[in-house]
């Protein structure tokens, strides 16, 4: 590793002028024996930092459902702590390369629709017992928009319509 040796590695370099060739030879000799060591210690130091350093490997196919991660959106929440971690449930629609991913979004959103796999989560159902999470508002020109799919029932309560809803998902 880095302390193989290193005083002795030194002392090589610390000789004076070579009084012959054989002196020549001996140092010459110590300095491609650091070399060799310090080319090992930077190869496996790049090793070990590919290593760690590659990030998680995923990939989606198309027509997979994932979250898209809002760090890089600009929301109506105040504080951005407790804005939305995840923004709606969409689909692949192509890969782009290895490393980007084509969504289908809604047209609502202005958008590109073109996301780096950071910024991208795979979607899991949730388990038996799990509540379904409710969808999040669209935010279309300040003001919060949901997609509806159909009104479940309605009813009349202090002369005012109230009406349930089936939210598209």
């Amino acid at each position: 590793m880095y302390h193989r040796n290193a005083e002795r590695q030194l002392k090589a370099l610390k000789m004076s002028h070579p009084k012959s060739e054989n002196q020549a030879d001996i140092m010459l000799e110590g300095l491609a024996e650091t070399h060799r060591t310090l080319h090992e210690n930077i190869l496996e130091a790049q090793q070990r930092q590919t290593k760690y350093a590659g990030g998680k490997d995923i990939t989606f196919d198309v027509r997979d459902a994932v979250w898209l991660l809002t760090k890089l959106f600009w929301t109506t929440r105040p504080p951005k702590k407790l804005d939305y971690k995840c923004a709606g449930l969409y689909t692949v629609s192509k890969v782009i390369n290895k490393k980007a991913d084509k969504l289908h979004l809604p047209k609502m959103m202005r958008n590109n629709n073109v996301f780096h796999l950071s910024q991208l989560n795979r979607y899991t159902p949730p388990g038996s017992g799990q509540p379904l999470n409710e969808p999040h508002p669209m935010i279309v020109h300040d003001s919060e928009e949901w997609e509806v799919d159909h009104p479940l029932n309605s009813k009349w309560r202090c002369q005012k319509l109230y009406y349930l809803i089936q939210w598209a998902a």
